[in-house]
């Protein structure tokens, strides 16, 4: 029996405006933010991930041993719609 692992070890954020973002850590859900963006104007664009993976495997029980590279994982880009909040103060 063969037994392989695979673990992510890099996130290429691509944020569909020609910025990029590589992190180690996947983010969390919102109300987290610890990934973000700033766009710098409204619009729609696409955004797509891309996850490097490192592996290893084994043969029986025997020890384990890497597997040489790195494969990486494109995501399909999602579309996204940046829009523009603008706060207003109001007297009664």
């Amino acid at each position: 029996t063969v037994t392989i692992e695979a673990r992510p070890v890099r996130y290429t954020w691509n944020f569909g405006d020609g910025a990029r973002l590589v992190t180690v850590e996947p983010g969390r859900p919102y109300p987290d933010l610890d990934i973000t963006h700033r766009y710098p104007r409204p619009g729609r664009f696409r955004l797509a991930l891309t996850t490097g993976f490192v592996g290893r495997f084994r043969a029986g029980d025997g020890p384990w041993r890497p597997i040489p590279g790195q494969m990486l994982l494109d995501s399909a880009p999602q579309p996204l719609r940046v829009v523009e909040a603008r706060p207003q103060l109001r007297g009664e």
